[in-house]
């Protein structure tokens, strides 16, 4: 079962508030997307990684992978969304593969044990998603002020690598850019055409760097989230 993998890195990350993307700081001596990407690099499955970047850090990420030998790996230049930049991607793959998978830049340490269940699940479905189910109560709010209560038991937060049949993959995105509709990610994208999306229960470890305590929290415990 034939995988390609497509990873938006694109962004700039403003909210991080350091001066180089979030994707290209230090984890334990590599870059944060050097180690996502080097989870699929080592995964059978997986036939072609194609990582969407923005323009001034292409050469950057070539030098890199250059350095690191991968075969396999390869850089485009994304686009001004994240929609945009998988879309560039999957635009590459999609004729040479049945499936194909989306992963953030900054999860550096998703379980493999979730990928092997993701290729299991989108076998009979047009795509999987890892998701976390929230344990607090989840109000919904307005300024300062609750409005009501949502139930738990229809919520979920939605993790990457997601998986999709390239068939339904690409449709979907091009029919989003023909009508301008943008989404967060792509199982909402690929549902909400109508799709079937499935989850599987996701991976706390499977943590999204999007601040600097994000990162300390990553490097306190990579030794032994990394092993999963």
């Amino acid at each position: 079962m034939k995988c390609a993998v497509v990873i938006p890195a694109a962004g700039i990350g403003r909210r991080f508030g350091s001066d180089l993307p979030k994707q290209y700081l230090e984890l334990r001596g590599r870059s944060i997307i050097e180690h996502a990407i080097e989870r699929f690099v080592a995964t059978p499955e997986v036939t072609r990684i194609l990582i969407a970047v923005e323009a001034s850090q292409e050469a950057r990420l070539e030098a890199r992978i250059a350095e690191r030998g991968w075969k396999n790996v390869e850089t485009i230049v994304g686009g001004s969304t994240r929609q945009h930049s998988v879309l560039n991607g999957v635009v590459g793959v999609a004729g040479e593969v049945a499936y194909i998978a989306v992963h953030d830049a900054v999860r550096p340490v998703f379980a493999r044990e979730t990928f092997t269940r993701l290729l299991e699940t989108v076998r009979t479905a047009a795509g999987a998603v890892p998701v976390l189910r929230p344990r607090d109560t989840i109000h919904r709010v307005q300024g300062e002020r609750i409005m009501s209560t949502m139930n738990r038991d229809d919520l979920a937060a939605a993790q990457t690598p997601q998986i999709f049949r390239s068939d339904v993959l690409l449709p979907a995105l091009e029919r989003a850019a023909r009508e301008g509709r943008v989404h967060t990610d792509e199982a909402g994208l690929v549902a909400g055409y109508g799709h079937e999306v499935r989850v599987i229960e996701g991976d706390v470890w499977n943590l999204k760097i999007t601040t600097p305590e994000d990162l300390a929290m990553m490097e306190a415990n990579f030794g032994q989230w990394s092993l999963l």
